[in-house]
């Protein structure tokens, strides 16, 4: 799994990268200091194995639910990186990647490149399963094309993706006729760079075609980013933004980046400016109450790394706690 964006260096790391696999030893210079430069320059973060084989674990029990014979399919790890995933997998499997990390795993892109070109005959007679941990990019643009193209080619697509799917935002760029069967928290430390842990918040999703009467966690609806209860403004630092300042709220929080989310402002005086804000004004007391009391510290973890929340993520938590009214 890695997190560069299209656009980037990523092809001219990825020869840097290859090259260096090439003429030496992988598990030999696994430390080296010029391969992990590379590898971090590349963003390339490996799933560690026992949590592989717990997402493994938990698609079988999905898959024994909904009734899917294994018998005839190939499962597929579309960016495999060091494998963790194909090490898991008791049916047969192939491991495909844009840089290999690891013996068999077949250099492709996937992209840009089809898959079946290393297929053989047999392979191509089999329903398809994807699995694995697949790049995540700029506002995770990168899992979602990973996604949609698992499905131009199967009915189950089971990764592990940023916190972020389980958005509106993201998950309404997933396949409209796609239903998302299961969603599993991760451990943030369930990463590993160079041999270190590595803290991301994401969960396990697995995205399928079909299924007719199977419950669909999927988000149907924009959420609402208002409530009758309560006025939200929020501060991104834009000049268009500045005036909500001089609005009358409540109080403020802080609404992104390493900040300390118990604080809360009362005047505008108290909030810096190279900041990003949220500001209430409750329409009475008692909402004023159950607002100060929302975890705005829970709040800012729904990112996958720089903490911070936005107004439908609170609207979302006070509907829940509270209800619409």
């Amino acid at each position: 799994m890695y997190l560069l964006d299209k656009g980037t260096t990523q092809s001219h790391l990825s020869s840097q990268f290859l090259n260096l696999v090439y003429h030496r030893s992988l598990l030999q210079d696994f430390h080296n200091s010029e391969f992990k430069q590379l590898n971090e320059q590349l963003d390339k973060y490996y799933t560690k194995e026992a949590v592989a084989k717990e997402c493994y674990d938990h698609l079988k029990l999905v898959l024994k639910k909904t009734g899917v014979e294994l018998s005839n399919r190939l499962f597929i790890e579309p960016s495999a990186g060091s494998g963790a995933f194909l090490k898991q997998v008791k049916e047969e499997c192939l491991g495909f990647d844009i840089a290999p990390a690891a013996p068999g795993v077949i250099r492709n892109d996937f992209l840009k490149q089809s898959i079946f070109d290393h297929l053989t005959d047999t392979h191509k007679d089999r329903k398809l399963i994807f699995i694995g941990n697949p790049p995540f990019g700029k506002k995770s643009n990168l899992a979602i094309d990973f996604i949609n193209r698992g499905l131009e080619f199967s009915d189950i697509v089971a990764f592990i993706v940023p916190i972020q799917f389980r958005k509106w935002s993201a998950q309404s760029k997933i396949n409209k006729d796609a239903k998302l069967l299961f969603d599993m928290s991760l451990a943030e430390n369930s990463f590993e760079l160079v041999g270190k842990d590595y803290n991301l918040r994401c969960c396990f999703q697995v995205w399928a075609l079909g299924f007719e009467g199977q419950t669909d966690k999927r988000i149907a609806h924009k959420p609402s980013t208002s409530h009758p209860d309560f006025e939200i403004y929020q501060y991104n630092r834009t000049e268009l933004a500045e005036k909500y300042f001089d609005f009358d709220w409540d109080f403020a929080v802080p609404r992104q980046g390493y900040q300390d989310y118990n604080r809360k402002e009362l005047s505008k005086g108290s909030c810096e400016r190279r900041l990003q804000w949220i500001f209430f004004k409750a329409k009475n007391k008692k909402t004023l109450k159950r607002l100060l009391a929302i975890d705005f510290v829970k709040l800012s973890k729904k990112n996958i790394g720089t903490p911070g929340f936005g107004k439908a993520d609170v609207v979302a938590e006070y509907e829940e706690k509270y209800g619409n009214r």
